[in-house]
């Protein structure tokens, strides 16, 4: 009854009991049966513990291979992988900036190559390379804007508005300056920024007159005698 149950050391009690007593043959059957299948028992739960101790291969294998960031940068970088280095800068991963920020600019697009290098100089990494292509930026965009400027003077409405600043400066007491202000103000004409920056600074109207000096050098217009005055006020 008791080795049905499984109770194979209680089997093994009485059994000895009976081993001195009754009937020794069975007995010593029963003593025999439970023992192996104690011992067999045994092994079946030291085998069941282990099992659940031990991690399995593949888990193992999967957290030893698992690429980190820098390895993800590192083989990008070997392979010039653009989408991977996109992902880690878009991740957060700073060493990504200014690779990012050279290939947009290799492409042409110089919008999100600025964007990349200013956050490069941002997290302080490859900080010189990063100010260099933001310099040839600027210039390129300054290039292009005096391009655009030139390309339009020909037309009847920027002629006018030449005429009348020309005239404005000739006779600035005699509605020049007035027309001055409109011109920069009011109706946006790039030439005139220089001159109405002039026209704030006696008027001891600072911040604005950096701010149109500023404007007149993104245009590619009187860059020269911008930069100087800029100069001039942070002495």
């Amino acid at each position: 009854m008791l080795l049905k149950h499984g109770d194979f050391d209680g089997a093994i009690f009485y059994a000895n009991k009976a081993f001195v007593t009754t009937d020794s043959v069975r007995a010593a059957e029963v003593i025999n049966i439970a023992t192996t299948n104690r011992q067999g028992q045994k092994e079946v739960s030291e085998e069941t513990q282990i099992n659940s101790s031990e991690t399995p291969a593949e888990e193992i294998l999967d957290e030893s291979t698992e690429e980190t960031d820098a390895e993800k940068f590192k083989r990008a970088k070997s392979s010039n992988d653009q989408a991977l280095l996109l992902s880690l800068a878009n991740k957060g991963y700073a060493q990504a900036y200014f690779p990012v920020a050279k290939n947009y600019y290799n492409s042409g697009n110089k919008k999100q190559a600025e964007l990349w290098a200013k956050k490069a100089v941002a997290a302080n990494v490859d900080k010189k390379q990063a100010h260099d292509l933001l310099d040839k930026i600027t210039t390129s965009f300054t290039q292009s804007d005096s391009k655009n400027h030139e390309s339009t003077q020909s037309t009847p409405d920027v002629q006018d508005k030449n005429k009348r600043l020309q005239d404005a400066l000739k006779n600035p007491l005699k509605g020049g300056i007035a027309t001055i202000v409109i011109l920069a103000e009011h109706e946006h004409y790039a030439p005139a920024y220089y001159h109405y920056a002039r026209q704030l600074l006696q008027q001891g109207k600072t911040n604005e007159a950096k701010q149109y000096l500023m404007l007149s050098i993104e245009k590619g217009v009187n860059i020269s005698e911008c930069k100087q005055l800029m100069e001039a006020l942070e002495d």
